[in-house]
């Protein structure tokens, strides 16, 4: 899993650039500045986007120790777990796969744009996709593993929050 990552080592300013670009295209209001400020090491902030932005942080420093792991459920929900803690609706989303059918709505019209596989369906979708990838997924160039594990774990939409943060991660 994250072949290569080790070429970014020690470049914490590219860190939080990661961060900010992955939080922010959700709508987060924080700035690169603001961000360059969170320190991952430090008590978890009170105000969702802060806390956002400290959880993928986080998670970011982690990234060695997860690399070093097969890519399992198991890794899936605890880099989603890392990812979405204290930032969800209710805090028992965190790290579990979605129990209920959910539906993506156009921010702008108010319409349903999408609704993914049912949940029940999600489990055995998850481990379909992750066994591709660690099988055949390796063979493939790391842009393209990259884009295709993002779209589908995106369309599968395993979690209540958190899917695009964690797809991202991912990718």
């Amino acid at each position: 899993m994250l072949k290569g990552i080790e070429r970014v080592k020690g470049k914490k300013s590219f860190m939080y650039e990661i961060a900010h670009a992955s939080v922010a295209i959700e709508g987060n209001s924080l700035s690169l500045e603001e961000v360059r400020k969170i320190n991952p090491d430090g008590s978890p902030p009170k105000d969702r986007d802060t806390r956002e932005m400290y959880n993928y942080l986080r998670a970011l420093r982690k990234i060695d120790e997860f690399a070093e792991e097969k890519l399992t459920v198991d890794l899936l929900l605890k880099i989603h777990e890392c990812i979405t803690e204290g930032t969800l609706q209710l805090p028992c989303y965190e790290g579990v796969f979605r129990k209920k059918l959910v539906f993506i709505v156009n921010p702008y019209t108010g319409e349903r744009s999408f609704i993914p596989p049912f949940s029940s369906d999600v489990p055995g979708l998850v481990e379909k996709l992750l066994e591709w990838y660690n099988t055949d997924g390796m063979k493939m160039h790391p842009v393209i593993q990259a884009g295709i594990i993002h779209f589908r774990l995106v369309w599968i939409h395993p979690f209540y929050d958190g899917n695009g943060r964690t797809s991202r991660f991912l990718a």
